[in-house]
């Protein structure tokens, strides 16, 4: 915003503003006129100077006294700089986006995309850094982000950046680990962050974007906003592998196959019946799930399904992923990508967020998993996950290893 005050001698003013913000004056012009940085709101309150609308500086009032200093000093005035503030002035924010300093660049096009989805939500983004310069000594530390996150009480969460099992790095954002009780597994999870000490009392939903690069960001970002632009679509297509949900109900209205309805000589000649079908339905489909045995690289036992088989959908045949199988959401390995994660990344197809697996997790469930999410169709499902996990853990339908082992891609506000 470039704001011109010509009757107080101020050439002008650019603020660049994401949130609410320190103020960072030049040091002449921060000479005459304040002894210390302060935010614009203080300011507004101690000169009458600023006129202050939430976040944004509006106008400026004429003092004659500031005027005069100003005046003295308006050709060393020309840009205000701003620094991001860990504690908002108003504190209450909706939605919160903690990144880290690879994608500075891309959060003007991921606020537009956010508030397309959800306009009537406040939204705030914080560098990672301040927290841990807060909190921890400037190091990278996931119990550093979750203090803050329950200090802000935010309803949704969204972390920008990749996480990575044997360290923590400036340049990527920490996740926690949990011990599943198969197996004694160690696995990463976000689920951590959104509660205290209970797991079954989540304060709020969390999702990450787990890129590594801006470009891979921005690559995103184009590939949602198309998504947004196919708004007529609706369906939710089905694949079960294992066919553990073929009693599904029809008043669910859902598209349903198994891989035992599949033709049985193209089973023989070992044909790759998920990606056609995923291409069949490109038409309606808004949210596709897949049910089944998985590895870290990809889906099935009948018929392993890997990144270049799902290279071959279709352009712009984007949906919302349900992968209720497991491994395939493994995120804190930084030099190589998850099947999940690869889905996200794939340019102009595959997942513009999915529900995933960074474990091991259990087929009894599958069908109360099912159940509860077409139960809940048409709404955010970063929402809906958080609620699910809640009320199903609660009713025995899913476990401890199952809350902490599914963990959401992508924007957590929309709706599947």
């Amino acid at each position: 915003m470039v704001s011109l005050f010509h009757d107080v001698g101020i050439e002008s003013i650019k603020i660049n503003s994401y949130a609410d913000n320190e103020i960072a004056l030049n040091q002449k012009f921060e000479k005459y006129t304040f002894s210390l940085p302060k935010t614009i709101k203080e300011i507004n309150e101690h000169y009458y100077y600023f006129t202050f609308k939430k976040n944004k500086l509006e106008s400026v009032t004429k003092n004659d006294i500031i005027s005069n200093l100003i005046l003295q000093k308006k050709i060393d005035i020309e840009e205000v700089n701003l620094i991001d503030v860990i504690y908002p002035s108003y504190k209450k924010v909706d939605f919160l986006v903690l990144y880290n300093k690879e994608f500075k660049n891309n959060l003007k096009e991921l606020k537009l995309i956010l508030k397309r989805i959800s306009p009537n939500l406040s939204f705030n983004f914080i560098d990672v850094q301040s927290i841990y310069n807060k909190y921890f000594y400037s190091t990278a530390d996931s119990k550093a982000l979750k203090e803050y996150l329950h200090y802000i009480k935010p309803k949704h969460v969204l972390l920008v950046g990749d996480a990575n099992i044997k360290e923590n790095k400036d340049n990527l954002i920490p996740t926690f680990y949990y011990n599943q009780f198969k197996g004694n597994t160690r696995i990463e999870t976000d689920y951590i962050y959104t509660y205290k000490n209970d797991p079954a009392s989540p304060i709020f939903n969390i999702s990450r974007l787990p890129f590594k690069t801006s470009l891979e960001l921005d690559n995103y970002i184009k590939k949602a906003t198309s998504f947004l632009n196919t708004s007529n679509k609706s369906n939710y297509v089905i694949y079960d592998d294992i066919s553990v949900l073929n009693d599904i109900n029809k008043k669910d209205k859902v598209t349903y196959t198994s891989y035992k309805k599949q033709n049985a000589l193209k089973k023989f000649l070992s044909f790759n019946f998920i990606p056609s079908y995923i291409n069949e339905n490109k038409v309606n489909m808004k949210t596709f799930q897949f049910t089944g045995h998985a590895s870290f690289s990809g889906w099935s036992d009948n018929k392993k399904v890997e990144l270049p088989d799902m290279e071959a959908l279709a352009n712009n045949n984007l949906f919302i992923l349900i992968d209720l199988s497991c491994w395939t959401g493994t995120f804190a390995y930084h030099k190589r990508n998850s099947f999940s994660e690869n889905l996200l990344n794939l340019k102009n197809k595959g997942s513009v967020t999915s529900l995933s697996v960074s474990g091991y997790s259990q087929i009894s469930n599958y069908k109360h998993i099912t159940s509860y999410l077409l139960k809940n169709r048409n709404k955010p499902l970063g929402a809906v996950i958080t609620k699910m996990k809640k009320e199903l853990f609660k009713n025995n339908e899913l476990t401890l290893d199952d809350i902490h082992a599914y963990n959401l891609f992508g924007i957590p506000t929309l709706k599947y």
